[in-house]
């Protein structure tokens, strides 16, 4: 069974997936690529920073599955959340 990674998207598009293991390489790293996107949404969305920087985007590996599967459904859970209101 495949593994794959999930990212909504605040605008409500379809979901950004990535497949596990992650890709890594000298000019593409989708781990940053993961961790940087969920960023760049939280400069959009002030009410989701505080939450991702103090609980998501602190304790995370980027070479365990279950780890960033972890940080991107809190993520997913929290854009969810913003999108019912």
């Amino acid at each position: 069974m495949a593994r794959k990674l999930r990212l909504h998207s605040p605008a409500g598009a379809e979901p950004v997936i990535y497949d596990w293991p992650l890709s890594i390489s000298d000019r593409y790293d989708e781990a940053a690529e993961i961790i940087d996107t969920i960023r760049w949404v939280c400069e959009d969305f002030p009410e989701l920073k505080l939450v991702m920087e103090n609980r998501v985007l602190v304790d995370y590996d980027t070479k365990s599955f279950e780890s960033m599967k972890k940080m991107c459904d809190k993520y997913n859970s929290a854009i969810d959340s913003v999108l019912e209101l």
